[in-house]
């Protein structure tokens, strides 16, 4: 976030995936774990869909890993895998309120999260939807203040 802030005079938008808070059954002893969904029935989430880790931390944040391809999966098969990370065989999915944290901590001072994307049923698609089962958002970080912008700049060459 560093870099990309480094590089980044005002606007950064970042379409990237994130993982959840863990659910109360996660903290529970693991036979409670077990136990609870021949009770309740739950809807599927990120964690269950992409068989991402427990909470983990990585660079100070908190998140989960994702398996991007296993090691038998051959160099030149990854042009196939568009959407996987070409030549991490994991990535870290930062949880949402670490990732908003980290784009403000990097020097964007006004962050928000875009949902218009969602279509027209947002609620639905936040709660039953792939927002929920999916968990990739879209992230704006603004750099309200610090150096010129291309325009200010433009307005003092006239």
């Amino acid at each position: 976030m560093k870099i990309i802030s480094g590089i980044t005079d005002t606007l950064l938008i970042l379409q990237t995936h994130f993982s959840e808070a863990p659910p109360e059954t996660e903290r529970s002893p693991r036979l409670l774990q077990r136990m609870i969904p021949l009770f309740l029935k739950r809807r599927e989430t990120s964690t269950d869909k992409f068989r991402l880790s427990s909470i983990a931390e990585n660079e100070s944040l908190l998140g989960r890993w994702y398996g991007e391809f296993d090691r038998d999966t051959a160099h030149n098969e990854r042009e196939n895998l568009k959407w996987a990370s070409w030549d991490n065989r994991h990535s870290f999915w930062i949880q949402r309120e670490y990732l908003l944290q980290a784009i403000q901590d990097a020097g964007f001072d006004l962050v928000m999260e875009q949902f218009d994307s969602l279509g027209p049923n947002i609620a639905d698609t936040m709660i039953t939807g792939y927002y929920k089962t999916d968990r990739r958002g879209t992230f704006i970080g603004i750099k309200t203040q610090g150096p010129k912008t291309r325009l200010e700049h433009i307005d003092r060459a006239e």
